[in-house]
């Protein structure tokens, strides 16, 4: 009888598991703006959770006051957002705001007798804003001196003349602020590369003999609604010669050296690719293609001298995951929303062995590898 009672109970605590886990599941909660929202971009905040509808979720926020907001949908955590960057709203008389989400495509609509869906700012002047040199400003994007030409309709240039032995770190900030701003990696001089909206990564141009340095920023295929589609291009010159000057590096290294990454990323995931570079070197947006195994683990080989990796897939990316050359990788993305919470290390975890935090850590200690895990705290991307 005691063995009866013990496997009935033990049934009652999984079924109760397993309704908790699928609860958790179809969890969503709203976060944003306190204007909207009621407390500042707090996915904890059991208040804002979305109702059930069928396939969709909606929350509706009562008597919202005019003004600007942004907002995500969230699963009650920070380990999964929508969309990738901050959904912006302007409410322009006192009204109902409902939200609607489509956990099956991420689909999120605002619908509200005041709202509308905020609109791509018009671009009135872009600084090149970094460090390095006084030009580029301390990071002030309000003052930096380096104002960018407009050449033509969301076409702009600028050029800084006879730097030598500088290293340059910059991105380029519409308007005086940093709401509306690129950064990207650097592909070489000459070379036309992808400008990434809002990015993390800093563009970094080392510049060796006296060189003219001029800077292109092409928005003119540039779609706010993807934030894709912008370009940057870096020539330097060197002074006299009308021929290019020194910018290391520019030439890739032999690629017979390389190495593999693998990736476990969150379920969902689409079309996984793998970006790198190393300062100077890049593949092209959104890097290689990785290839799913039966193990779970996504890899492919790139070539050795990779010093930063982006693991991405459609709509959604890691920040910038710092590297060691040479080495084979293994990184567990737990949560990305252009932010990166998991784990790189350089041994393969042992098979069927679950791999968190602490123990990519201890396994990294006792190989005496390295091991990088980087947070992202902050969800409103500015």
């Amino acid at each position: 009888m005691k063995k009866l009672l013990a496997v009935i109970l033990c049934l009652v605590l999984c079924m109760g598991v397993l309704a908790l886990s699928v609860f958790a599941e179809d969890y969503y909660v709203v976060a944003g703006d306190q204007g909207l929202c009621g407390t500042n971009w707090d996915p904890s905040n059991a208040a804002n959770a979305m109702t059930k509808s069928g396939d969709l979720y909606t929350k509706t926020f009562s008597n919202v006051q005019p003004g600007s907001y942004g907002f995500k949908v969230t699963n009650g955590s920070w380990d999964q957002s929508w969309p990738g960057q901050n959904f912006d709203i302007t409410v322009s008389t006192a009204c109902d705001v409902t939200i609607t989400f489509n956990p099956a495509t991420s689909e999120i609509k605002v619908s509200g007798s005041g709202v509308a869906v905020a609109g791509e700012p018009v671009v009135e002047v872009v600084r090149i804003v970094g460090a390095g040199i006084d030009d580029l400003g301390n990071w002030d994007p309000a003052n930096g001196p380096a104002v960018m030409t407009k050449k033509a309709d969301r076409l702009y240039e600028y050029t800084f003349a006879g730097l030598e032995n500088v290293s340059l770190m910059f991105k380029f900030a519409a308007n005086g602020g940093w709401s509306y701003n690129f950064g990207g990696a650097y592909g070489g001089s000459g070379v036309v590369t992808d400008a990434w909206w809002n990015s993390g990564t800093n563009i970094e141009v080392s510049v060796t003999e006296k060189s003219d340095v001029k800077v292109e920023l092409d928005l003119r295929a540039f779609d706010y609604s993807t934030k894709n589609g912008a370009k940057f291009t870096v020539t330097v010159t060197a002074v006299g010669s009308g021929n290019p000057g020194t910018s290391d590096p520019v030439t890739p290294p032999a690629e017979e050296n390389e190495i593999t990454v693998h990736a476990k990323v969150p379920e969902g995931w689409t079309n996984v690719g793998a970006y790198i570079w190393d300062g100077g070197n890049n593949n092209a947006w959104p890097g290689a293609a990785m290839t799913l195994g039966e193990d779970g683990w996504y890899t492919v080989k790139v070539p050795g001298w990779a010093k930063n990796v982006i693991i991405n897939g459609d709509g959604v990316q890691t920040n910038d995951i710092a590297i060691e050359s040479g080495k084979d990788i293994w990184v567990v993305v737990k949560a990305a929303d252009n932010g990166f919470v998991g784990t790189v290390a350089y041994e393969a975890p042992k098979t069927g062995e679950s791999v968190t935090v602490a123990a990519a850590a201890a396994l990294a200690l006792l190989a005496g590898t390295a091991l990088v895990t980087t947070v992202s705290a902050k969800k409103k991307f500015f």
